[in-house]
């Protein structure tokens, strides 16, 4: 398993929850909020729920952010592309008569090779998720435990232990418009924007990024 079919099974178990509710879906999983009680109920579990227990801890749970509205849509890393691409498109074609200097660094750039964007789009993910305290020590400890059972082509464990909650660090990956506007979706699908450190985390993404305001606006208008 690489970095975009983990990437997409996260966002896939993310529009599971929003169409079903968050609450529901963990009963379902029957895994406890937190606690070595959630670990022992992960332990052994197929991988396709493992992954879906991950994603509860990565993307929410009945005590942390609430997964809800766009990620309805957001089923995959198609779709976030798909739908960050109409987007940055439909704001691009409004906007070709005023000065967007403030992304013409962004655009001259090469555009990064869709190999490295899975992982650069998880790197966001765990980031973000960290952003507001979200994901603690044991729970860390659990991602760890339970996703290295996984067939990965990638350290995992590494990489979210490695992965600071940095919106600067996100920023230098990445290297066009079109796909900082990918990343940004991605990011808010997973932080709890009621928490001010997350918000100030997503603020400063939004800096980072060079991101006009309109697009901001009109990705966060996505329903």
């Amino acid at each position: 398993m690489d970095a975009k079919e983990l990437v997409d099974q996260l966002l896939h178990a993310a529009k599971e929850y929003a169409e079903k509710g968050q609450a529901i879906a963990e009963d379902k999983l029957d895994i406890p909020s937190e606690g070595e009680a959630r670990k022992a109920k992960l332990d052994g579990i197929k991988n396709g729920a493992i992954i879906a227990g991950a994603a509860a801890l990565l993307l929410g749970t009945k005590t942390g952010r609430s997964v809800t509205g766009t990620a309805i849509k957001l089923g995959s890393l198609a779709a976030v592309g798909g739908l960050a691409y109409q987007t940055y498109q439909s704001w691009k074609n409004n906007n070709d008569d005023k000065d967007t200097s403030q992304t013409a660094s962004l655009e001259s750039k090469a555009n990064t090779p869709d190999s490295a964007k899975s992982l650069i789009l998880l790197k966001s993910i765990i980031s973000a998720a960290k952003a507001d305290g979200h994901i603690s020590d044991s729970e860390l400890k659990t991602i760890h435990t339970e996703l290295s059972k996984l067939e990965l082509d990638l350290d995992i464990n590494h990489l979210i232990q490695n992965t600071p909650s940095d919106p600067e660090a996100i920023a230098t990956l990445v290297d066009n418009t079109e796909f900082a506007a990918e990343v940004y979706l991605i990011s808010s699908l997973v932080i709890d924007q009621s928490n001010d450190a997350a918000k100030a985390y997503l603020d400063a993404l939004v800096t980072a990024l060079h991101l006009p305001k309109e697009l901001i606006q009109a990705l966060n208008s996505i329903e």
